[in-house]
């Protein structure tokens, strides 16, 4: 058999390398999951099909107002702002992640029943959002704080995932938000539209609950938009 009839493949299981060693050329490295596989066994269907990782999930809420205003948060240390969103763990319902995520991030407790779905969208090649929606009075930005920290990577300091908080206008937000999030918003949710269906569909949420008290602002926090 010529050498180019052969190629290195990674053997994952032992019943395929079982099932491999009954083709001529079949030939195994030792102290690998590595082997040279012979053009005919190359052949079979399987041998097509490439392993295609799993996305990562991230679920958030898009809260709007009367005021055709967009609920932000600000990224800690970036030059953008975000929906209240985060990944989902494991056995956990995207509904429940998004109502996690939100109460970590802004300290704001909503219920499922005053969500609306709209539904999950391909973010990138990695991860996909599920997004849910509520339509909400206005209130004070000020009273938002968010509870989820990192640690800086040059100093060590434990700092907060989210600094500051604002409504700003439909036709501003996306301006605000990093790239993929604002075709998100402009292409596939469309917020009037969002605003719409959830006037004539989900009940108004009034007095929205903040929990806790809002911690020390950061030297470098963005102004707040009330």
């Amino acid at each position: 058999m010529r050498l180019r009839s052969v190629r290195r493949c990674t053997v994952r299981t032992p019943e395929l390398r079982d099932f491999l060693r009954a083709f001529p050329g079949f030939a195994e490295m030792a102290g690998r999951n590595t082997c040279c596989v012979p053009a005919q066994a190359r052949q079979l269907p399987f041998f097509d099909m490439q392993p295609t990782p799993s996305k990562r999930l991230s679920c958030g809420i898009v809260i709007v107002n009367e005021q055709h205003e967009l609920l932000l948060c600000h990224v800690t240390g970036r030059g953008h702002w975000d929906l209240p969103k985060g990944g989902i763990d494991d056995g956990e319902a995207p509904i429940d992640a998004a109502l996690r995520e939100t109460r970590e991030e802004t300290a704001l407790v909503l219920a499922a029943s005053e969500l609306t779905e709209l539904g999950r969208f391909v973010y990138s090649e990695r991860k996909d959002l599920h997004l849910f929606a509520t339509r909400m009075q206005r209130f004070d930005v000020a009273r938002l704080w968010c509870e989820s920290h990192f640690s800086e990577h040059w100093t060590g300091r434990r700092l907060p995932e989210m600094d500051a908080y604002g409504w700003f206008g439909f036709e501003r937000a996306g301006a605000l938000c990093a790239p993929k999030l604002a075709r998100l918003l402009r292409e596939s949710i469309d917020l009037r539209a969002t605003l719409g269906r959830l006037t004539r569909d989900a009940a108004l949420v009034l007095a929205p609950v903040v929990t806790g008290v809002r911690g020390p602002a950061l030297a470098s926090e963005p102004a707040l938009a009330a």
